[in-house]
């Protein structure tokens, strides 16, 4: 089932491709700590490659006939004005998008106390977007994966094998959206993962701690993590770029304007 589900999502992100290897390896891993016997890993292997490739060769039908190119996902006929079908990824464009998606502070506003920043310097997508670090900073506790996996390797390999694979996924997202720009829409790619993680790492780190004082003190600040988080993407939700989505009309101007003066 997670070949068939795992090679399904290509068609609708082909670069989850790069996924498949990356699961294939950890189910081979499991199995092995599992059973010890190779014919096992082997069936397990077999199992999860036999959607994939059956999957793949039905998406490559399909854009060959469609696209006329087995790699042709419908790049080139998106009409949304950016021109990606002719766009050529490049080292440069894959640092500005991390750098930005990452560390961009996000403006202070009067009108919401935080707002949106117009992005630029990329070939391809300059949104209005705020960095991750800023806006979700719980995510920092990703620092601390290699400690979980060293600490939690022996007793819980299953654990370090998932977090593992979730972790190298989120990296892939945020490497390969990097390269199409600053788009706030794409954060969701990875940004939900890392959290996971996050949260994951957080409560391991949480329950080694034996002493009472300093257990109080990484719980205060993770909460005053949370609702600081929950407050800065409300802000950013109904800060001044993002009007347009929610007023339409004059009545709709006044029930935003409504919303706007009952938060902030």
């Amino acid at each position: 089932m997670l070949g068939l589900l795992l090679s399904l999502s290509v068609g609708a992100r082909p670069y989850y491709v790069l996924f498949i290897p990356l699961f294939l390896m950890a189910v081979c891993f499991t199995s092995y700590i599992q059973t010890k016997r190779l014919k096992f890993v082997i069936k397990h292997a077999f199992i999860f490659i036999i959607p994939c490739i059956v999957i793949g060769v039905f998406l490559s039908l399909y854009n060959y006939l469609r696209f006329d190119s087995v790699f042709d996902f419908g790049l080139k006929h998106q009409l949304n004005g950016c021109m990606i079908g002719t766009y050529v990824p490049n080292l440069r464009d894959c640092i500005t998008g991390l750098v930005n998606n990452l560390f961009t502070l996000p403006q202070m506003s009067g009108y919401t106390v935080f707002s949106l920043v117009k992005a630029a310097g990329h070939s391809v997508g300059n949104e209005w977007i705020a960095g991750i670090l800023w806006t979700s900073p719980v995510i920092i506790f990703l620092l601390s994966v290699p400690y979980f996996i060293k600490k939690s390797y022996k007793e819980n390999k299953n654990s370090v094998i998932l977090i593992t694979v979730m972790f190298c996924a989120a990296l892939i997202s945020l490497i390969v959206t990097s390269f199409v720009g600053m788009v706030n829409r794409f954060f969701f790619e990875y940004l939900s993962i890392m959290m996971i993680i996050s949260v994951a790492v957080y409560n391991f780190i949480f329950n080694g701690i034996k002493n009472k004082k300093e257990k109080t003190l990484i719980n205060i600040l993770f909460i005053l993590m949370f609702f600081y988080s929950v407050f800065i993407n409300i802000s950013l939700l109904f800060s001044l770029p993002n009007a347009g989505y929610f007023v339409t009309s004059e009545k709709s101007m006044v029930d935003y304007i409504n919303i706007i003066n009952f938060l902030f």
